[in-house]
């Protein structure tokens, strides 16, 4: 695909790379640095153990969001339970964005957007959390440094830069999650709400200061933006709806 773009894209000259992509979504890398497995934000593999996970009120203070099969760390808790011959395999995994400039650079790094989606990642302090890790039972080696987005974090590798037709070096840049690089694109401040309509449909209020959801009603996001936060609801699958409803009418 990036190579019948670029073929129809002749007169334009390539000055940089990005990527976006699902939340939830996440590749498993093993010991030799091979991408092996690929869990959607679809996979509901670890739903069985939900009402095991021990302390959820401290989770929730930590990630903003109530631990469910959704995210990360029950999809990795599943794979750990059923499928341990696979699990012994992961040395690291990553987001599928930040999979996207793996595959382009060979560095390997989480852009906090993202990873406020893995229930390991300390939303108010914007860091990994070794409490967290120990909650799921994880070694916190598992996780790759975090990077910024907008971070140029390497150029595109020669030989698929070469494939591509590139000519001269590509910085590759730091992207993040699809539904805070929605809200971005709408130039909101602090305090305005964006509503991303799409397979689900977030609405979001952008803050500064971060308040804590008594009823834990709303997740709390990272935004791309350092300092900013997104508080986010969620009605769920509207656009799915909205395809069916067409499909039939």
């Amino acid at each position: 695909l990036a190579k019948r773009a670029l073929a129809h894209s002749k007169a334009i000259d390539i000055i940089g790379i990005t990527s976006t992509s699902q939340r939830q979504g996440i590749v498993l890398i093993d010991k030799k640095g091979t991408s092996f497995l690929g869990l959607p934000n679809i996979d509901n593999r670890g739903r069985e153990w939900e009402e095991e996970i021990e302390l959820k009120e401290v989770v929730y203070r930590r990630t903003g969001r109530l631990p469910t099969a959704l995210f990360s760390a029950l999809k990795l808790y599943g794979l750990k339970q059923r499928q341990p011959s696979l699990w012994k395999q992961v040395s690291q995994f990553t987001s599928i964005s930040d999979w996207i400039t793996y595959k382009l650079t060979g560095i390997l790094t989480y852009e906090p957007s993202q990873a406020t989606e893995t229930l390991l990642f300390d939303v108010n302090q914007n860091i990994w959390s070794e409490e967290l890790c120990g909650i799921f039972g994880f070694s916190p080696s598992i996780l790759p440094r975090l990077v910024r987005a907008g971070t140029a974090i390497g150029e595109v590798d020669a030989q698929l830069a070469n494939e591509w037709g590139l000519s001269g070096s590509v910085p590759v840049i730091v992207g993040g999650g699809d539904t805070q690089l929605a809200v971005k694109s709408t130039d909101a401040v602090p305090e305005d709400i964006v509503i991303v309509s799409g397979t689900t449909t977030p609405i979001i209020k952008i803050i500064q200061d971060i308040q804590e959801d008594g009823q834990k009603q709303a997740w709390l996001n990272c935004h791309t933006d350092k300092g900013q936060w997104l508080v986010e609801t969620n009605p769920g699958i509207t656009g799915l709806n909205y395809q069916k409803l067409k499909t039939i009418f």
